[in-house]
């Protein structure tokens, strides 16, 4: 058996490490995708996706004459690695592979611009953060054509990033609150699986987990019960009170401008880096 020294590149992944940080992104992967697709020399831009991104349109699908389904795959394999801003945007266009227009496939390659001028970003882990577990929770009421609200999360462990999603609601809510009020049910999901795993490695999470999240109104709904007003809502999604009564979890008001989960929901008018 021969000792290679310390990791510095895994699956596309350059790794470094110094005594109490590990760094990592996927520069090399995003200047190889850029060259695949034929937009090394394209200009760079500030945002992923525009404000109102293009939704179904009636006019004729590219169909096989552009690769879309090819780049929505390496993107979303460099999305889920190391790049949590790209998280709005690839899911936006993924739900449109099967009837992509000429719009969806510039929104695609807008994409790659965005890429091509942060090709460095990537995920800092660092030691010494307090907080075991955390989540920040946000959602999109009725952002989508069909008017189904977008769900978007972030979690940390120690302070790092681990895991987010974009992902749109299976049901039309009815109101900001509801929308949040499943969004938060989704994140708490995740947070259980987090903390199962982390017990499994031998770490304590006995404290309730901390979840931030913007509006007031869901927040106050998980205080005081209004049956009349969310009586309609899946029972799935009402176990987070229970969470909340038994102290598995806590809620806590977070600003809009604070909630780093947004970049997961709504397109952004500038994206800020901060995972």
């Amino acid at each position: 058996m021969k000792d290679l020294g310390e990791l510095q590149s895994f699956l596309g992944i350059n790794i470094k490490r110094t005594s109490d940080k590990l760094y990592m992104n996927q520069a090399l992967y995003a200047q190889k995708l850029l060259k695949r697709f034929g937009m090394e020399e394209c200009k760079p831009v500030k945002t992923p996706m525009e404000i109102k991104p293009p939704e179904n349109e009636a006019v004729e699908a590219v169909g096989k004459s552009k690769p879309y389904r090819e780049l929505v795959g390496c993107l979303m394999y460099l999305m889920l690695t190391t790049r949590p801003d790209l998280s709005t945007a690839v899911n936006h266009f993924s739900r449109f592979q099967s009837n992509a227009t000429e719009a969806h496939w510039k929104g695609l390659k807008r994409i790659l611009r965005y890429v091509q001028g942060t090709t460095e970003l990537g995920l800092l882990y660092c030691k010494g953060q307090k907080d075991t577990l955390i989540a920040y929770s946000d959602a999109d009421w009725g952002g989508s054509s069909d008017r189904k609200s977008t769900t978007g999360y972030l979690c940390k462990v120690f302070g790092n990033t681990v895991c987010w999603t974009t992902k749109k609601q299976s049901t039309v809510a009815l109101s900001t609150t509801e929308a949040e009020y499943v969004a938060l049910a989704m994140t708490a999901t995740e947070l259980l699986w987090l903390k199962n795993l982390l017990v499994d490695l031998g770490v304590s999470c006995e404290e309730p987990i901390k979840i931030y999240e913007d509006n007031q109104s869901t927040i106050h709904l998980l205080q005081r019960w209004e049956h009349k007003r969310l009586k309609h809502i899946d029972i799935k999604y009402n176990f987070i009170r229970d969470l909340k009564e038994n102290n598995v979890i806590d809620v806590i008001y977070l600003s809009t401008k604070r909630q780093i989960a947004d970049i997961h929901s709504v397109p952004q008018e500038r994206v800020d880096p901060i995972f």
